[in-house]
């Protein structure tokens, strides 16, 4: 859970900065150019370039009562669980006393948590899953040495619903107990499962639909490469009669499709959804058969040729299956210029949730929606030429204000026409002749093209009474992502404002 409050945190902060970063305004519009009066490259186009480039028992009681229907979704009230000792060790005592259906986010399991260890303490949950699915839960509480404390241990509804589970028939979960004032694991309980008064009568059934972009070879060894597949066989089973506006992507779907299957892990695209808070999300289905306990994450990601940020980390236990989403920043896609999404690509990340070492990494994948046949590829490198050279070009689209929450900044278009990843930074950064320091690295993947922000520190802005931009000069260093030699190191960009 801490991992997901982290990254909901972070996603909230990159939110309000790449929203600024546009301010609803696609690079290239009249607002962002009027700024930007003249440019001039000091770089000689021709100079050569830089360097080369185990769990406690289950209740020993019969359940007491069991439904005689299955409940709804909406309603797991005559669900039950018996009072039971989940944990009995090194001073502390956690008893299961009930499940009640009135929780704000969900269902909630009661629990009675005593301690007598010595020391005050907090107790936390992770690994939680419910009828075999990974589900978020809500639950950390403090308990000082000699006391005891009610707390609940909640199972997000959204989740629930999205999982398709109708009666929670068993849950699983482990406890963290750690010192609350030194943060010392005091220890961790193995896994515990605990079934509820629908476990005998519950039918067990999995929505693994799909169909496969991305498979390895079975027999292959578990050190060879993964080649993704051919995009869906089928053609896509309907269209738009028009293309979706930039602010509606709800009309776009793509087909169900299972993108990743190796090693024990399954990934398959479940549709395209336009809720997101932050943007589009591609629903996805992540089951672990593996043998241990992993991560996912996206890496690489881009729309329709552009890089574009995107939201995803979901822990998924050995043995347990997930839905998550993949959210493409809505704020991103607009200063894009992306009224329709025709193809996503990107590749995962997977590594161990205990140890973080990496278990594989997917190779590119592409997934096309169903405008990917009608829609007309276009990129707007209108703007000043302030860099052009090795296969890059980058392009001064203009200046805003409100660029971001640390600062102001000139937004560029970048465009990596060679055959390798590459990152682009600046250094030496200037404004009006004081050297003011920018937040600005962009990563852009071969053949792909990026909008971003070089911004200037508003705090350093201030510091230097600079309130009006008139001259912004910098230079550019440009490396190979991969393994950070340098392709290039450019001569000063000198911008000109009025």
């Amino acid at each position: 859970m801490t991992k997901k409050l982290i990254t909901l945190l972070l996603a909230l902060l990159l939110a309000f900065s790449l929203t600024a970063c546009n301010g609803g305004i696609p690079a290239g519009s009249p607002e962002h150019t009027s700024a930007l009066m003249t440019a001039e490259v000091k770089s000689d186009v021709t100079q050569a370039p830089g360097d080369s480039v185990k769990p406690t028992a289950e209740p020993t009681e019969e359940p007491t009562a069991e439904p005689t229907e299955t409940p709804t979704a909406a309603d797991y009230s005559s669900i039950t669980v018996n009072e039971t000792v989940l944990v009995d060790k090194k001073g502390v005592r956690i008893s299961a006393k009930g499940l009640s259906n009135d929780g704000v986010f969900g269902p909630e399991l009661k629990l009675l948590i005593e301690n007598t260890s010595g020391k005050d303490l907090t107790v936390q949950c992770r690994n939680s899953s419910v009828n075999g699915y990974m589900v978020e839960t809500l639950m950390s509480v403090d308990v000082a040495n000699g006391k005891k404390a009610n707390d609940s241990l909640t199972f997000m509804r959204s989740e629930l619903l999205s999982c398709g589970i109708e009666a929670i028939a068993d849950m699983e979960f482990s406890f963290h107990i750690f010192g609350t004032d030194d943060w010392n694991t005091y220890f961790d309980t193995e896994k515990i499962q605990l079934k509820t008064s629908v476990a005998d009568t519950y039918t067990y059934e999995y929505d693994d639909s799909g169909k496969v972009i991305y498979e390895s070879d079975v027999t292959q060894a578990p050190g060879d490469s993964v080649k993704p597949t051919a995009e869906p066989t089928e053609e896509p089973t309907a269209e738009p009669t028009e293309t979706p506006t930039a602010a509606d992507y709800s009309s776009i779907t793509v087909n169900e499709t299972v993108l990743v299957d190796k090693k024990g892990v399954r990934i398959s695209a479940k549709g395209l959804s336009n809720d997101g808070v932050f943007g589009p999300e591609l629903k996805l289905l992540i089951e672990n058969t593996s043998g241990k306990d992993l991560t996912v994450q996206c890496r690489n990601s881009s729309v329709n040729g552009y890089m574009v940020e995107t939201l995803m980390s979901v822990d998924v236990a050995n043995g347990k299956k997930a839905n998550d989403s993949l959210t493409f920043m809505r704020s991103e896609l607009l200063s894009c210029g992306i009224e329709a999404i025709a193809d996503m690509e990107f590749s995962f990340h997977i590594f161990g949730t205990d140890d973080w070492n990496t278990y594989f990494d997917t190779e590119k994948i592409q997934l096309k929606t169903s405008v990917a046949d009608t829609y007309t590829y276009e990129y707007d490198d209108s703007g000043k030429v302030i860099y052009d050279k090795n296969g890059i070009r980058i392009i001064a689209k203009g200046f805003s204000a409100d660029a971001s929450v640390l600062g102001p900044g000139v937004v560029v278009y970048i465009e990596n026409n060679t055959k390798k990843d590459i990152t682009v930074q600046t250094r030496d950064e200037s404004v009006n002749g004081f050297m003011v320091g920018t937040y600005f690295s962009c990563e852009v993947c071969a053949g792909k093209r990026a909008v971003d922000c070089i911004v200037f520190s508003s705090t350093e802005l201030d510091e230097n009474d600079i309130e009006n931009f008139e001259t912004v000069e910098f230079s550019f260093h440009i490396f190979k992502t991969a393994d950070r030699n340098t392709i290039d190191d450019s001569k000063p960009v000198v911008l000109n404002f009025n």
